[in-house]
């Protein structure tokens, strides 16, 4: 079964092939061209890009303990509610906050954390071309 955000075909764990080139491309500068002097402003997303390389470094330490994943998976998903408390404070736009939060509910298991991680990387490198001045 193709699964939508991340893969191609999850089974076989085949990501989508231009998940990050395209995707992460097309999503930075669509983002980058909402930010304005207000909103998703580079330092803000990278602390959001900070908390994924953290959970990812804890995460590769204990790669091979099933039941560690599960109980990170809720901190992980807090990030939303952390998305949502800098979309209050007018730090992101609604967009982002939508875009960013779809993919973190996308998230059930190692494999599809590692591919959120890794596309959040490939975002953040094509959206610091695209940043605000």
């Amino acid at each position: 079964m193709a699964d939508s955000l991340f893969w191609k075909d999850k089974a076989k764990l085949q990501l989508k092939d231009d998940l990050f080139s395209k995707t992460a491309d097309d999503e930075a500068k669509k983002i980058a061209q909402q930010a304005g002097q207000k909103f998703n402003k580079y330092a803000q997303l990278r602390g959001f890009y900070d908390e994924a390389v953290k959970f990812r470094t804890q995460l590769l330490a204990k790669k091979d303990d099933k039941d560690y994943f599960e109980t990170k998976l809720p901190y992980i998903k807090m990030l939303n509610a952390r998305l949502a408390y800098a979309k209050g404070r007018d730090k992101i736009s609604e967009y982002c906050q939508k875009f960013w939060a779809e993919r973190i509910n996308a998230i059930s298991d190692y494999a599809d954390f590692t591919a959120f991680a890794d596309f959040f990387e490939a975002f953040m490198a094509f959206y610091k071309q695209y940043k605000p001045k």
